[in-house]
Order: structure tokens, then C-alpha cells, then sequence
């Protein structure tokens, strides 16, 4: 199995100028770098079952409030240049750094998992538990 968030971090962060930035939430980029790969992992003749996070746990909301508090740094750092000019290499970082993980990204990847005919499961709580089962 393949736990979809380390994917979808991965990909975020590459589309972040898509995903990240006010106003604009374009998750096509995103979908099309997940399928792709997970169409190249299939070609191979590997079978994919993907587990993505469900519900949010009370023991982690300390964890995910200091990861929030970290992103929205970032975030802040790339809408005021603090590091360099936009498009710079300390830009591009502070803004894939601020990105966060969004039910509508979540969404979109497993409508696109469901219309290649792809397995998915959305775990109870942390994908990490199903991992092992």
C-alpha cells in the first residue's frame, strides 16, 4: 500500500504556484503528476492500494497547530519577498514549505483514482495504521 499523503505533499509542493498561492486552486497539475506515476508504478506490474488519512486525532493537535503556525511563516515569507524576488530559489521554497494538504486536494486525486478504476481507502484515522494491517 502507498500512503497517499506522502504523495500528495510531494506533488503539492512541486504545483505550489497552483495549489498554495491566495486565490488560486487549480489541482490539475497535481492529479496529473499523481496518475502519471501511479500509472508508471502499474506499468511496471506492481499492484497500488492507496491509504489516505481520515480523521484527525486529538493526540496529534499540537503537532498539526505548530505545523500550521510553520506553514503560514513560510507563506508569509514568500508574499513578502523576505528571502528574494519571486521566482527565486529561497521563494520557491518558502512557498512549497507553506503548503498544506486540503480536503479538495484529497478530493480531486480520489476522483481521478475512481476514474481509472485505482484502489483506494480512506483510513479511519492515520493511513499509517492500515499501512501494517
Amino acid at each position: 500500500g502507498v500512503d497517499a499523503f506522502v504523495w500528495l505533499h510531494q506533488f503539492a509542493a512541486s504545483w505550489a504556484h497552483a495549489v498554495a498561492a491566495v486565490g488560486v486552486k487549480d489541482y490539475t497539475g497535481l492529479t496529473a503528476g499523481f496518475m502519471k506515476r501511479s500509472l508508471e508504478v502499474l506499468r511496471m506490474g506492481m499492484k497500488l492500494v492507496f491509504v489516505f488519512d481520515g480523521g484527525r486525532t486529538p493526540q496529534k493537535d499540537a503537532t498539526n497547530e505548530d505545523r500550521q503556525a510553520r506553514r503560514a511563516i513560510r507563506y508569509d515569507a514568500y508574499e513578502n519577498g523576505v528571502e528574494g524576488a519571486e521566482g527565486s530559489a529561497a521563494s520557491t521554497r518558502n512557498l512549497r514549505a507553506s503548503v498544506s494538504i486540503t480536503d479538495e486536494m484529497v478530493s480531486a486525486v480520489v476522483e481521478a483514482l475512481r476514474q481509472h478504476g485505482l484502489a483506494y481507502y480512506i483510513a479511519p484515522l492515520e493511513a499509517d495504521g492500515q499501512l501494517v494491517v
